[in-house]
């Protein structure tokens, strides 16, 4: 069975494909999210897991094969696929006070750049293949690894963004849970005290985002998952966003 949005009211935005689901999370914490429909389940979301798919998606091809020379320059085709999704996740932070300064985790060779915003961006990607290519006009670049300790000061930065990234913290199963607790432990450390952070990302099945939510339970953050486009099968988005959340039962809590 599809989704269905038939009692969805349409809004004056950008982008009238959203709607949000709610999971494990303070709902009026995350009022700030442009999305009026809501729904409190992930079924349906028609996430298929198989192992041929799983061999197609370069995070299992193993990061060495995927980030060499001749692979970052095939992927520029991709560009203006990133740039849209890059557009949304922007639009998801909501921030309504500008300039913002937004780390864009895993940016790729992107073309975005602060002429097109008012916020201040710093590009952090793993492949330096990939940052070689990217036009960030007068923004810093950091190649960094996403899934480590990040080389930045505490609560400096406003938001984030990251874009197709996120599911490679599952391109080895067995540390899957030990990437994210750092990713998220490191995230909530740069984000300012009401920061809030937008993952785009695709996963294999639902196992993968209760992860996800289970490991975001654990630290001082509010979330949502949001659809874009939720009756399409293909053309399916979703968006994890993300308030950061001090007076949470779990700040600072161990992941074990």
């Amino acid at each position: 069975m599809k989704l269905t949005i038939s009692s969805c009211q349409k809004y004056e935005q950008p982008f009238l494909d959203f709607m949000v689901i709610l999971k494990q999370t303070n709902q009026k914490n995350l009022e700030w999210i442009p999305v009026k429909y809501i729904v409190k389940t992930f079924d349906n979301l028609g996430l298929k897991n198989t192992s041929v798919r799983k061999k197609r998606k370069p995070e299992h091809k193993g990061k060495d094969n995927f980030y060499s020379k001749d692979t970052a320059k095939e992927y520029g085709r991709m560009a203006y696929i990133q740039e849209e999704l890059r557009k949304k996740a922007i639009y998801l932070l909501n921030f309504n006070e500008y300039p913002k300064l937004l780390v864009d985790l895993g940016c790729g060779q992107s073309n975005w750049n602060s002429s097109q915003s008012n916020d201040i961006f710093i590009g952090c990607d793993l492949s330096y293949q990939m940052l070689s290519c990217v036009n960030y006009i007068n923004n810093p670049l950091v190649q960094m690894d996403i899934f480590e300790p990040f080389p930045f000061r505490n609560q400096i930065f406003d938001g984030a963004i990251s874009i197709s990234v996120l599911q490679w913290a599952f391109s080895e199963e067995s540390l899957a849970y030990l990437k994210l607790c750092k990713l998220f432990k490191n995230l909530s450390n740069i984000l300012s005290k009401n920061g809030r952070a937008v993952f785009q990302f695709y996963p294999n099945d639902l196992k993968e985002i209760n992860l996800i939510f289970s490991v975001i339970q654990i630290m001082n953050f509010d979330s949502a998952l949001v659809v874009s486009n939720p009756v399409s099968t293909r053309g399916k988005k979703l968006f994890l966003c993300l308030s950061k959340n001090c007076n949470s039962s779990g700040l600072n809590k161990p992941c074990q």
